[in-house]
């Protein structure tokens, strides 16, 4: 099985009260209207690219399934107590 590590924000998700996840940030940022067409273009290409070169977790991936968190907002990363991070 593989292993995934999260990236995330300082921003909270309303819903799940959960730190948003970077990619999730991303898309929000490309819809929100408010990046020149420059900065969209760039969002957008780096998006493309994780999507080729990354696998993408299974639709019943959770969070609390994720090896670790990183949060550059924080300055931290969190791993399970399982050695791995």
């Amino acid at each position: 099985m593989a292993a995934f590590i999260r990236f995330v924000t300082t921003r909270v998700h309303k819903d799940s009260h959960r730190q948003e996840g970077v990619f999730a940030a991303a898309y929000a940022l490309l819809d929100s209207g408010s990046l020149d067409n420059d900065e969209w273009k760039r969002i957008r290409e780096i998006l493309i690219w994780f999507n080729k070169n990354l696998p993408t977790p299974p639709k019943r991936f959770s969070a609390d399934d994720a090896i670790g968190r990183v949060s550059r907002g924080r300055g931290q990363c969190q791993g399970r107590q399982r050695g791995r991070l």
